[in-house]
């Protein structure tokens, strides 16, 4: 993929393969412009194997997680759970010593 760096649709992400793409978290809001195009994206990661979860927050607009959490916003602190539990449950890598291969 270092290659496509140099492609100007690499910053595209409909114009690469998805297949590779990490387990992803999105968090879309009731009153969000870019509603329809997180949806959009999910679906696309999903059709493409990726594995996605996905959290719409009612009642609030995009960029509510740059207020503090509080009993007048408790959607912020809901976010951040969705988005804690996505890291903590991201599947492990591989701790196995690689196996030496030689040449005879």
């Amino acid at each position: 993929m270092r290659e496509d760096l140099d492609d100007p649709n690499a910053l595209d992400p409909g114009a690469l393969p998805l297949i590779e793409m990490p387990p992803t978290a999105l968090v879309e809001c009731q009153y969000d412009d870019l509603r329809a195009s997180t949806s959009t994206l999910a679906r696309t990661l999903r059709e493409s194997g990726v594995i996605v979860r996905e959290l719409c927050v009612d009642g609030v607009v995009h960029g509510h997680l740059n207020w503090l959490p509080g009993a007048d916003l408790p959607q912020v602190e809901t976010t951040l759970t969705f988005l804690e539990d996505a890291l903590r449950d991201l599947p492990q890598p591989n701790t196995e010593a690689p196996v030496a291969v030689t040449k005879e």
